[in-house]
């Protein structure tokens, strides 16, 4: 569904693009040549807004440029996610690259990729992961890949966890968790 989600705004933005913007895109031929295949489509400044069946906002992806291939397969660079519902709300997500890979509907973020969300009692938290995967079909962020949190009262290394787009819960699988002690 994302990968669907995706290509329906590309080809919006495309189709605007071709009504009013320069038909003339650089192109570097040295990455082109490093890929084997120039993209179907390509968007700079790509915004995206997740709602849910009400219209609410979920879910607001950016990212600085996009790539859609004719495989189905897509490449963003300088991506920010950011959760928008749930008590939890606004979490983010920033890594240099993501992929949405051949066949998949979910979009991969790869390292480094960093975050920022609270526990549940709202102390502020950091995370830090090599691989995480936006979920749009199942509304949810995963990663099978370690994961550390790091905040003022405690920090935590996972060997993966999982949390839906409203992070009302987050699963963190073979949990070290250590505390500060306070005064």
């Amino acid at each position: 569904m994302a990968a669907r989600l995706l290509l329906g705004l590309l080809a919006l933005a495309l189709s605007a693009w071709l009504l009013v913007g320069d038909f003339h895109a650089p192109v570097d031929p040295v990455a082109e040549a490093a890929q084997g295949f120039a993209p179907r489509y390509s968007l700079d400044q790509l915004k995206l807004l997740r709602t849910d069946e009400t219209g609410q906002p979920v879910l607001a992806l950016s990212a600085a440029h996009a790539d859609y291939f004719d495989d189905g397969s897509a490449e963003l660079k300088t991506i920010e996610a950011r959760g928008l519902s749930g008590l939890a709300a606004p979490w983010q997500l920033q890594s240099p690259r993501g992929l949405v890979p051949v066949g998949e509907q979910r979009l991969q973020l790869q390292a480094p990729v960093t975050g920022l969300g609270r526990w549940p009692d709202g102390e502020p938290l950091k995370l830090s992961a090599s691989q995480v995967w936006i979920d749009d079909q199942h509304k949810r962020i995963e990663s099978a890949q370690p994961v550390a949190i790091e905040s003022e009262s405690r920090s935590a290394t996972a060997r993966s966890f999982s949390a839906p787009f409203n992070a009302a819960s987050l699963q963190l699988n073979s949990v070290e968790m250590r505390y500060a002690l306070r005064d």
